[in-house]
């Protein structure tokens, strides 16, 4: 889309702040971004930070969390249909094995916009 920056993509998915959108997606059906690891991993965690400023932070929800070993075949394990500034997602439990990790607008959303400023994936090696 016209607002996205992709000089910013690396600082999205880094600890350092970010003033201005991660990523921005033109309006989609589902829009999504994909975090591509170096090597499989047991995901324990994501924190997803929305974008600033209230007036878009609607568009994120509902939003769904999904891991993938080849990036075909994806696995929903976490669904939010809350406006959240910030979505912590503990995967402690379970610790998805995963190379990809999706966060994306659920299917039967209507035609939107997709963005934020983190999304942080923390996890243990598996490689």
């Amino acid at each position: 889309s016209g607002w996205d920056k992709p000089k910013n993509y690396a600082r999205c998915i880094d600890a350092t702040p970010c003033g201005e959108n991660g990523f921005h997606t033109a309006k989609e059906k589902s829009p999504w971004a994909v975090v591509m690891l170096p090597g499989p991993v047991a995901v324990c965690g994501v924190v997803a930070e929305n974008k600033a400023g209230w007036q878009n932070r609607h568009r994120q929800a509902p939003l769904e969390l999904q891991v993938s070993e080849d990036g075909s075949e994806w696995t929903t394990v976490y669904r939010e249909d809350q406006v959240r500034d910030t979505y912590r997602i503990d995967l402690r439990l379970t610790s998805p094995r995963a190379r990809y990790v999706r966060i994306r607008r659920v299917p039967d959303a209507k035609d939107e916009v997709y963005h934020l400023n983190k999304l942080l994936v923390y996890g243990k090696k598996l490689y």
